[in-house]
């Protein structure tokens, strides 16, 4: 007979962008009631999306209207939890 453990399940990941949306708070309490890890990220303050309860860390990012290059490059090389050695940045940049 062998004994069952019960390993402690990790918490998936989701990340939220578009705070201002009208959507994104509907989405950010829905992936919180469903037990989702909730990252926001967002160029602005004062996007109240990102005050929800279910927010576990919140991104400042720079304003994609002015700055859609540095905006896009920091969504793209943020590091994986899994590969903390390498960045995802691509050669062209």
């Amino acid at each position: 007979m062998s004994a069952k453990v019960d390993r402690p399940r990790k918490r998936k990941k989701v990340l939220v962008t578009g705070l201002f949306e009208p959507a994104a708070l509907h989405v950010i309490r829905r992936f919180g009631q469903m037990g989702y890890e909730v990252h926001v990220a967002e160029g602005h303050l004062l996007a109240y999306a990102g005050f929800s309860k279910y927010v576990k860390r919140r991104i400042r990012l720079p304003n994609m209207r002015y700055f859609p290059e540095r905006y896009a490059c920091l969504l793209y090389t943020s590091p994986s939890p899994r590969d903390l050695s390498t960045s995802r940045m691509p050669s062209s940049a």
